[in-house]
């Protein structure tokens, strides 16, 4: 479902500007900022976690991918269909 956002002038130029300077579309800059800001609880958590000498590194999260880009792995084997077909006979 689409939303509407209203925004000055300043600010529209502003997002589209710096969309493009990251190469990404505006809708992507605001949705990681989204989740940046849903993410700090946890930065601060362990930035202090460190502080304290509880934690002796930060935890690292690898890139997220993209649906289109995940490739399903190959599992060996019969189908989960044909078990199913198989255990009802």
């Amino acid at each position: 479902m689409a939303k509407s956002l209203e925004l000055s002038e300043e600010t529209h130029q502003w997002l589209w500007e710096r969309a493009r300077q990251q190469q990404q579309t505006p809708e992507e800059l605001i949705r990681r900022f989204i989740i940046d800001q849903e993410l700090e609880p946890y930065r601060q958590a362990n930035q202090s976690m460190l502080a304290q000498g509880i934690l002796a590194a930060l935890p690292t999260m690898p890139p997220a991918e993209k649906d289109e880009d995940l490739e399903p792995e190959p599992i060996p084997g019969k189908s989960l269909a044909e078990i199913i077909i198989e255990d009802r006979r």
